[in-house]
């Protein structure tokens, strides 16, 4: 009985000696969207000169803070571990937004509703990293309703999407094809502006 007990014990310490030995797991590391800065020439005239605009709407996984992988099938996603946007992406697409629409129109963006103001209201249906047979795209597609001030029907209500190569499998090359990915589909949302505001 004494011998059990020992070699019970044994096995005790050799086990916690084996979980001492393990590494610590890495520590987080947090990422900035840093959308290509610009500046326009565009006119506002119906957005008058302000406008309205909130944090983006995003369902699921979308809404939190891990950046997303996804898979070749198509369907499946997962999150990084470790990897994690400063803040939502909600907030963060809301502050690029904010700045591509005051350097294309030189408007006052807010973030409360306002009387007589316009608003321009974003959605998030994809902000992934896609696997692909010729190499990873950062893949991004949005969703934008614009409302004339004081109106209930949008002027404008369209998707888009841009997909930027990542040229690497550093996560911060995902990070920097995304600006590129986000820049290029607020080029396009602010032409098509042009044309209604």
């Amino acid at each position: 009985m004494k011998h059990a007990r020992t070699a019970v014990l044994v096995v005790i310490a050799a086990t916690l000696a084996a979980c001492g030995a393990l590494p610590a797991p890495p520590g987080d590391t947090f990422y900035r969207l840093h959308p290509v800065a610009r500046t326009g020439a565009h006119t506002a005239t119906a957005a008058s000169t302000a406008v309205f605009v909130p944090p983006f709407s995003a369902s699921g996984l979308h809404a939190e803070r891990a950046l997303l992988y996804a898979h070749e099938d198509g369907t499946t996603l997962e999150q990084y571990s470790y990897h994690l946007w400063i803040d939502s992406p909600r907030y963060l697409l809301q502050q690029s937004l904010g700045a591509a629409l005051e350097a294309a129109f030189g408007v006052t963006v807010i973030t409360e509703p306002a009387a007589n103001k316009g608003r321009v209201q974003g959605r998030i249906v994809q902000l992934e990293r896609r696997a692909g047979s010729s190499g990873d795209l950062a893949a991004v597609s949005l969703h934008f309703d614009v409302y004339p001030p004081n109106g209930r029907v949008p002027i404008l209500s369209r998707t888009y999407e841009s997909l930027s190569k990542v040229e690497s499998d550093d996560i911060a090359a995902y990070v920097l094809a995304t600006d590129v990915a986000v820049d290029e589909l607020f080029r396009r949302l602010t032409a098509d502006l042009a044309e209604v505001w």
